[in-house]
């Protein structure tokens, strides 16, 4: 483990926060943890130098 946090550290953090008791609430919850997959997903890429273009300019 590293002394800087991960995003899925993040997630791991923050989840038990987030109440699931209504659809609304549920999605958030999915997004949520979504979006920090694939943060995690492109940090992992960049450190590994791997980069990917988002766009062509």
């Amino acid at each position: 483990m590293s002394d800087k946090p991960t995003y899925m550290d993040c997630w791991h953090f923050i989840a038990p926060l987030i109440p699931v008791n209504t659809d609304y609430t549920m999605d958030i919850y999915i997004m949520v943890f979504n979006a920090l997959k694939e943060a995690e997903k492109k940090r992992i890429a960049e450190k590994k130098g791997g980069r990917k273009a988002t766009h062509d300019t």
